[in-house]
């Protein structure tokens, strides 16, 4: 799981930024140097178009391309933070995997989609190629087609065999790159399905005598309540506020952070950090 597991490189290149402190800069290199070295599909594998792909979480790495783990932009900071010629390479052939085995389409959630996405956002932001342009387009389309328009709500069933609903650790990772795409292109349909998804996520999964006390995790309700994945729930309802200047949203946002300060958690930087280039930028 170690493989770029929820963006690993851009959150490790992001502390350093916020910070200053040198550790996380020597952190981010070598895990970023690791992954371009031994992660990633160098070469031509028989029966399998892989190429430029990274290996999925398996044992001595043989599993197949894993699509969340394709988010392959901290490739490309580290390429303008140290220098690496190989970097750049190294991105753009994660973006172009993406757009040639049209990696996440059909995948089991949001997160599948996330992923390739992401990466797609910034090739088109580093590259402006018409191309890239194109298949962020048809991942976008896909996408609209994947979620429940009236509701806003991308169906999900992880932690829950009865509940088909929102989860929102999942959706906030699609927040970043649905923002930045509507930034750099203008689509609304962008902005309205991350509006739809906080919106969703909010109404569904939040109690309506307990404003803040969304289930963050899981509608199971074997799953414990827990506040470590609100400070990743809440840039993405920040973000729909910022689309509409609808107060219900900052209402949420501020009940949600009351909730994550009076019991904060924090997940390792290595994990759950897809945010933290969004927050830095």
């Amino acid at each position: 799981w170690s493989n770029n597991y929820n963006g690993r490189m851009s959150s490790l290149w992001s502390l350093w930024l916020a910070t200053g402190d040198r550790a996380w800069f020597d952190r981010a290199a070598a895990v970023s140097r690791h992954l371009m070295d031994v992660a990633v599909v160098h070469s031509d594998i028989p029966g399998h178009d892989w190429l430029g792909a990274l290996h999925g979480p398996g044992p001595d790495h043989v599993s197949e391309p894993w699509n969340p783990l394709l988010r392959g932009e901290g490739f490309a900071l580290f390429g303008q933070l140290t220098g690496n010629p190989d970097a750049e390479t190294a991105f753009l052939g994660i973006a172009d995997y993406c757009l040639r085995a049209r990696a996440g389409f059909g995948g089991p959630n949001v997160r599948h989609w996330a992923g390739p996405f992401s990466t797609l956002v910034a090739a088109y932001r580093e590259s402006g190629e018409i191309a890239v342009l194109e298949g962020g387009s048809e991942y976008m389309a896909g996408m609209l087609r994947q979620i429940d328009r009236r509701r806003g709500t991308w169906i999900n069933w992880h932690g829950s065999s009865t509940y088909p609903g929102n989860i929102p650790w999942m959706n906030a990772q699609l927040a970043m790159p649905l923002y930045q795409w509507y930034r750099q292109t203008g689509d609304l349909e962008a902005a309205q399905l991350l509006v739809g998804l906080a919106e969703s996520m909010i109404c569904e999964n939040t109690p309506w005598d307990s404003p803040g006390a969304m289930k963050t995790y899981s509608p199971d309700p074997k799953y414990p309540d827990t506040t470590a994945y609100d400070p990743f729930i809440i840039p993405m309802i920040m973000a729909a506020y910022t689309l509409t200047e609808d107060e219900f949203f900052r209402d949420a946002a501020r009940a949600q952070w009351n909730r994550w300060k009076d019991n904060p958690e924090f997940q390792s930087a290595f994990n759950l950090s897809w945010h933290l280039p969004w927050l830095g930028a």
